[in-house]
C-alpha cells in the first residue's frame, strides 16, 4: 500500500493515523507524507510517476 500527503495537505493528520495503525498491525507499507505541497491537483498531477512506478512495480509481484 502506499500512502501519502503533501506537508500542506488537511488529511495529513488522518493518514498519519492510518500509516501508524498499519504499521504497527505489520502492513507492507510505502509513506511518502513529507513532500512539499497540498491536496491539490498540481500535487497529485506532480508524483503520476510515483505513483505508477510503484504500481507497475507491485503489480509484477502478483
Amino acid at each position: 500500500m502506499w500512502l501519502d500527503a503533501g506537508k500542506s495537505d488537511p488529511f495529513v493528520p488522518g493518514v498519519t493515523a492510518l500509516t501508524s495503525a498499519l504499521k504497527t498491525a505489520g502492513s507492507n507499507l510505502t509513506d511518502k507524507s513529507n513532500w512539499r505541497g497540498g491536496h491539490t491537483e498540481d500535487y497529485w498531477n506532480g508524483h503520476w510517476r510515483d505513483y505508477l512506478a510503484f504500481y507497475s512495480k507491485a503489480l509484477a509481484k502478483c
